[in-house]
């Protein structure tokens, strides 16, 4: 009971991180091509 509780909670802030980092990464991404692209 308590193993599973904690498994779901583990996968709650998976989750959780996932959804916050994603965008983040993308919108890193689109920031270095834009300067890449401004550079030359």
């Amino acid at each position: 009971m308590i193993m599973s509780l904690s498994v779901f909670s583990g996968l709650i802030w998976l989750a959780l991180v996932l959804t916050i980092a994603t965008p983040v990464l993308l919108l890193a991404l689109l920031v270095k091509d834009f300067i890449s692209n401004q550079v030359w």
